[in-house]
């Protein structure tokens, strides 16, 4: 997603665990966050990059974590509900295989900003 971003004229920081730089214990602040959380980790990613940007926080979340009366999706949603959700309306293709529908979750206005890019981001991965 960096590269794509990148490819559209913005700076990036990049943090991912596996590389050393975790997200969730980061103090680093951002004009907007753009992400592809663990989905077990969810609620705390919403929160977090709510704490670390005043702009947009985009997620990249599978479409059965908007729905449900689950507690864990309502415990996000509820307090904090999106501002915006982009239906990606191919399945994505992961590993070689069709994967779950997908959505970009947005926080916070105006998203318009990543439209243009969106298909790019959901194709690179």
């Amino acid at each position: 997603m960096a590269d794509v971003i990148r490819e559209y004229g913005y700076g990036v920081f990049e943090s991912d665990i596996v590389t050393g730089t975790d997200f969730l214990t980061s103090d680093h602040r951002a004009e907007s966050i753009v992400t592809n959380p663990p989905y077990r980790l969810l609620n705390e990613f919403v929160l977090k990059g709510l704490e670390q940007t005043d702009g947009i926080l985009a997620l990249l979340v599978g479409c059965h974590l908007l729905s449900g009366g689950s507690k864990r999706v309502r415990e996000v949603w509820d307090p904090y509900p999106p501002s915006r959700i982009l239906v990606i309306p191919e399945r994505m293709v992961v590993n070689g295989s069709a994967s779950l529908d997908y959505s970009w979750v947005a926080a916070r206005e105006p998203l318009g900003v990543w439209s243009g890019c969106s298909n790019k981001l959901s194709q690179k991965g």
